[in-house]
């Protein structure tokens, strides 16, 4: 159980760090076309195409983990990989560290070390867990029937915005703006959740089937996570990376555990006390995420009353500086090896 908790860490913290330094590398080269001349510029550069690898690599390390271990372990311990993402930007893009970060990054190492310890070793007389396809299904209803009312919720905050067309003033903006992008974070990490869960699922039906089932179980992971990509995408251009960020790890982190527990046949441990180690380690990596993804630099403490300026100025200057309110070298890896990120 050790070695599938090391991999879904390092197999998040590949996907980030994969993703930054590709990032990187596009700062000096041009936009990414389907003409043969720019494609040989990207693979031709050593930074974009090292940063692939480690990016592929870390997903297929992260099929390896959800293919050895629950789901309910994978998934909240792959966040943590935002922590070593940190220690990387820290070092490699010589961003500064605040005492929040160290936090979030200490607290995110405990929970892990706390949800690997409530890991029971298997029995060899022990049953395989029990794939549930109809209590799947029908946990999958009821996440599907959620995002639709927080859809319209958000839909019916944006169109009173537009009605009512308000002054500009945070407080009113704000109310608006939080409805919408609670919606975007908890849509998307249900998505990166229910990925895990669809990966998990076609290699239990591979188990004792077709192989073919361990592929579709993938496919539609994918999908499920482009799905969780339009998503949170759309939160960071509306909204606040901020709340998005830690709306969609919260929700992918509850999202699998509960889709798990619910038709995947994954219990908790039966020892109490390696049950409160559980509880224990889900709870330090959710501070710790909500830590590091909170942790602001400095001059982005005006990041609400600038983001409603530049979505509704009342009266532009063409000499105004064009300024980011994206906060930076920040990224989060929450699927089964599909990386989110937020970044400028």
């Amino acid at each position: 159980m050790w070695a599938a908790v090391i991999a879904a860490v390092a197999a998040s913290s590949g996907n980030n760090i994969g993703k930054v330094l590709q990032k990187q590398a596009t700062r000096s080269l041009p936009r990414l076309t389907l003409e043969s001349k720019v494609v040989w510029t990207y693979l031709l550069s050593p930074l974009w195409v090292t940063g692939l690898i480690i990016d592929v690599g870390g997903g297929l390390l992260m099929l390896q983990a959800v293919a050895s271990a629950p789901v309910s372990i994978v998934q909240p311990v792959s966040t943590s990989g935002l922590a070593l993402m940190a220690l990387f930007s820290h070092v490699y893009l010589h961003e500064p560290m605040r005492l929040a970060d160290w936090t979030g990054i200490l607290l995110c190492i405990l929970g892990t070390v706390a949800v690997g310890v409530s890991s029971e070793n298997p029995l060899p007389s022990a049953p395989p867990p029990q794939l549930s396809l109809r209590h799947l299904m029908a946990f999958v209803f009821w996440v599907v029937l959620l995002m639709a009312v927080l859809e319209w919720c958000a839909t019916s905050s944006k169109a009173k915005r537009k009605i009512k067309d308000p002054p500009l003033s945070s407080q009113g903006l704000l109310g608006a703006d939080v409805v919408e992008e609670l919606a975007a974070g908890t849509q998307a990490g249900a998505f990166f959740g229910l990925s895990a869960a669809a990966v998990k699922t076609g290699m239990l039906l591979a188990t004792g089937g077709p192989p073919v089932f361990a592929l579709l179980g993938i496919a539609v992971g994918i999908s499920l996570s482009s799905f969780g990509f339009f998503c949170q995408t759309r939160g960071f251009k509306e909204g606040r990376a901020v709340v998005v960020s830690t709306c969609a790890a919260v929700s992918a982190m509850l999202t699998a555990v509960a889709a798990g527990m619910a038709g995947l046949g994954e219990d908790l441990p039966s020892n109490p006390r390696l049950r409160m180690w559980r509880f224990l380690g889900w709870s330090l990596i959710l501070f710790g995420i909500v830590l590091l993804v909170a942790a602001k630099p400095p001059d982005l403490v005006g990041l609400a009353k600038a983001d409603a300026a530049r979505r509704k100025p009342l009266h532009p200057s063409p000499r105004a500086p064009n300024r980011s309110t994206s906060p930076s070298g920040l990224s989060i890896g929450i699927a089964a090896g599909f990386p989110r990120k937020y970044e400028p």
